[in-house]
């Protein structure tokens, strides 16, 4: 049923908003450490409710608020294969997009790490994937 959602749609889009995301909000300020790895993401491997199905990966969108430094989004999928955004505050200062490189990050699994080396303060509120299922062979 899942599988037959995603063909009708296309495309899914899947909020990573497990629970209250407003309550596992990334925040980082002047007090806190120059170091930063999130670790409010979901622990482990995200599979998107679809164990088993190989996903095609196409864009990221996120909603951030900060106006100096930079932040990196880096995937790896269970091949250990890795595609990664840096985000750069001063331009990107509420949100930013961008495609995955060569349109499409395959993976059945990816962990998510979001990493800050800077002092300045910075918030995710929201991050968006968008990606397409294949069928089960």
């Amino acid at each position: 049923m899942k599988f037959l959602l995603g063909l009708i749609l296309g495309i899914l889009i899947v909020c990573l908003m497990m629970d209250s995301f407003a309550a596992r909000q990334y925040t980082i300020s002047r007090e806190s450490i120059v170091s930063f790895e999130d670790e409010s993401l979901p622990a482990g491997d995200i599979d998107f409710n679809l164990p088993g199905y190989t996903k095609l990966l196409r864009k990221l969108y996120i909603e951030h608020e900060g106006t100096a430094g930079e932040f990196v989004v880096l995937f790896t999928n269970e091949e250990s294969e890795t595609d990664s955004f840096t985000v750069d505050l001063t331009t990107d200062d509420s949100n930013y997009a961008e495609y995955f490189t060569d349109g499409a990050f395959l993976c059945e699994t990816v962990n998510i790490t979001v990493t800050k080396s800077d002092l300045n303060d910075f918030k995710i509120k929201r991050l968006i994937i968008v990606y397409d299922v294949e069928p089960l062979v």
